[in-house]
């Protein structure tokens, strides 16, 4: 199948994730329609959801709130919700960004609830490796060859846009987590 190349260096993407990130990208078929996907996201028509898996800090006691941080000069927001609670090790939130600026949703974890993605080498996520219970053989395997690999905890859940088509519809792209997100949860599940 083709794919648009207004932009012959992007070859149809119109939305992609920082290296290390998994879940939703978009990209356009025709010309026309990545005409109308850009402007959707550069007019913040769009919705972007995330699942962060990220150290546990007292900043995610009340289980959901809203980050108002600047971003570059530029003002980003996000909102929060505490999906599960790992003890006092980890936490897994879904991020929903109102902006969609660079790094946005792991700054405001990292920087805003202190509690950095977790592997996340830009924003304090390795520091996490250091707080596994020395019986946690398993994940600490686990997550030694995730890091060596490059990934971390950040993955595009959902992203929802007007149907190129049909403007009177809705698209919502989703993408399930990856295998080794789930053999983490799992790994820390079992220490608590």
């Amino acid at each position: 199948f083709s794919l648009s190349d207004l932009n012959r260096y992007g070859r149809g993407m119109v939305h992609r994730l920082d290296r290390g990130t998994s879940g939703c990208m978009v990209w356009a078929k025709t010309d026309p329609s990545h005409a109308l996907l850009v402007s959707q996201f550069f007019l913040r028509q769009v919705n972007k959801t995330y699942l962060a898996l990220v150290q546990w800090s007292p900043h995610l006691e009340s289980g959901r709130g809203t980050i108002d941080m600047n971003i570059e000069g530029k003002p980003a927001q996000s909102s929060y919700l505490l999906v599960e609670r790992f003890g006092d090790l980890a936490a897994l939130v879904q991020v929903h960004i109102h902006q969609g600026r660079n790094h946005q949703v792991r700054l405001h974890c990292a920087r805003q609830l202190q509690s950095p993605v977790l592997l996340d080498p830009n924003y304090g996520g390795t520091a996490f490796l250091w707080k596994i219970p020395a019986e946690s053989d398993q994940l600490l395997k686990l997550l030694r060859r995730l890091h060596r690999n490059k990934c971390f905890f950040l993955h595009a859940s959902s992203i929802t846009f007007e149907d190129t088509a049909n403007l009177d519809r809705c698209v919502e792209v989703q993408a399930p987590l990856p295998s080794w997100w789930n053999d983490t949860i799992k790994e820390l599940r079992a220490l608590g």
